[in-house]
Formats: C-alpha cells, sequence, structure tokens
C-alpha cells in the first residue's frame, strides 16, 4: 500500500475514533490529507453498479466482466463539486 486513509467514527456520538490522513514516507503525496482530499470512488460502487445491471438484464451469471486496471488520461483531474 503507497496511498491510504481511513476516518473512523463513532456512529453514536459523531466523536472521530483514528484519523490517518497518509501513509507517511510510502505515500506519493505524503502532504495531502487523503481524508478531506476528494477523490474517485473506485471499487466501492461495484456492487451496486453490477446488481443494477443483473437487475436490468445486462448481465446474468454466465456474464464474463474484465475487470483489469485502466488507465485513463483526464486533462486536469477532478473537477471540483
Amino acid at each position: 500500500m503507497h496511498d491510504a486513509a481511513a476516518i473512523v467514527i463513532d456512529n453514536r456520538t459523531g466523536e472521530v475514533l483514528a484519523w490517518v490522513c497518509s501513509s507517511g514516507g510510502l505515500s506519493n503525496a505524503p502532504e495531502v490529507d487523503a481524508v478531506l482530499a476528494r477523490c474517485q470512488a473506485g471499487s466501492t460502487l461495484k456492487p451496486f453498479l453490477y446488481t443494477q445491471a443483473i437487475d436490468d438484464k445486462r448481465l446474468t451469471a454466465a456474464s464474463l466482466l474484465d475487470d483489469a486496471p485502466l488507465d485513463l488520461a483526464t486533462g486536469g483531474g477532478l473537477s471540483p463539486l
């Protein structure tokens, strides 16, 4: 792991229990607080997208999916919301 971040919050109280904003010297950008940085959801959405595709009959149990990494040039990075 080279770049990672995590925040652990007590749902009941809202108290922040842990805040790890960078993997330090292993990170490609150790000065960036990755907890606060805007980033892509990545694989987090896959179960929801696959479920929707199955519900819409675009995929079946026999469907083959290429889940290989894909790098696309974005030109300017992420846009501000």
